[in-house]
């Protein structure tokens, strides 16, 4: 079991990590963008070939 000191320990550096405020950095926020895009494209794609063969 925990302690109550661990407890208290443990809270407070939750709490510490509650008011850092970092930027996501650019070029991770254009690369993640990016592949989102290339996911959507290939999800929107998969589904114009098979609304092309099940629907007509």
């Amino acid at each position: 079991m925990y302690r109550i000191n661990q407890n208290h320990e443990i809270v407070s550096l939750l709490l510490k990590l509650k008011d850092v405020e970092e930027d996501y950095p650019a070029d991770l926020l254009s690369a993640r963008r990016t592949s989102f895009l290339m996911l959507l494209a290939r999800y929107v794609g998969s589904w114009i070939r098979v609304e092309k063969v099940f629907f007509r």
